[in-house]
């Protein structure tokens, strides 16, 4: 079953979420990414703007875009992608397809809220983002979760043949 988690709520009105967004600028922004884009959803576009203010304070300016704009202003020193959250990571998968034209940049993710039932599938997704061979001299790319949940693996496991059998 999905789970809805209001980034955009966390990020716009959660002390310690925005916390945690500015601890995780301070210690692992990268100082050659030149350029933002967040996947196509609000949460994503809030985080984003955040990540934008924080680094701001920081002193150095960054551009931001939705992922689909990103041939208007195009990157020269590295990619941060952001979304707001993840449970099967297909949407950052699609976007890391996108940037294998930007191969030879480095590109961070950051996930707001990383929620999954599966430690392994978690782990495989974040290898596959980070996986890096347009430019194996950068090692590979970063993945970094603001913050993560498991979630129960099926609430329903009972089906109708199981009821009937009972």
């Amino acid at each position: 079953p999905e789970y809805f988690i209001d980034v955009s709520k966390l990020v716009n009105y959660n002390k310690k979420f925005q916390e945690k967004i500015r601890n995780l600028v301070i210690r692992n922004f990268p100082l050659s990414a030149d350029l933002i884009v967040h996947a196509n959803d609000q949460g994503a576009e809030d985080v984003a703007k955040y990540i934008q203010s924080e680094v701001k304070i920081l002193g150095k300016e960054i551009v931001i875009t939705p992922i689909e704009n990103i041939r208007d202003t195009p990157p020269v020193g590295g990619i941060v992608v952001v979304a707001g959250s993840i449970q099967s990571g297909k949407s950052l998968l699609d976007i890391s397809r996108t940037l294998r034209y930007y191969k030879k940049l480095p590109i961070t993710y950051i996930v707001g809220f990383a929620k999954y039932n599966d430690p392994a599938s978690y782990s495989k997704l974040k290898n596959d983002l980070k996986y890096n061979n347009g430019n194996p001299k950068l090692d590979r790319h970063q993945f970094i979760a603001v913050d993560e949940i498991m979630l129960p693996i099926n609430e329903h496991r009972i089906n109708s043949w199981d009821r009937e059998l009972e």
